[in-house]
């Protein structure tokens, strides 16, 4: 893992940052893009539209199918460190919401 910034080294950003470089294709400068395009976590990843995130991601020559596959699959593996919204139970899978 990369060390973050000072300036990113506080709650919920430092937070949405590590989740984001959590995925294999996301370094730190594609972690901020994503950031500042409203994309602040592994759930904003997994949820998105193939065209939403191919748009800001084209300069970072990331497989955009990849990454948004790699984080329903990370969130599917660890649920209980990723997902704390109260709609998702247990047994629930992230794919079953999509």
């Amino acid at each position: 893992m990369y060390d973050l910034p000072a300036s990113l080294q506080t709650g919920e950003l430092k937070q949405g940052y590590e989740s984001l470089m959590s995925l294999p294709s996301v370094k730190l400068d594609f972690a901020q893009i994503l950031y500042q395009n409203g994309f602040c976590s592994l759930k904003d990843i997994s949820e998105a539209a193939f065209e939403d995130i191919n748009l800001i991601a084209d300069s970072f020559k990331v497989d955009v199918e990849k990454l948004i596959q790699d984080a329903r699959d990370f969130i599917n593996n660890n649920q209980d460190a990723v997902i704390s919204d109260s709609y998702l139970s247990d047994d629930k899978k992230i794919d079953d919401l999509i």
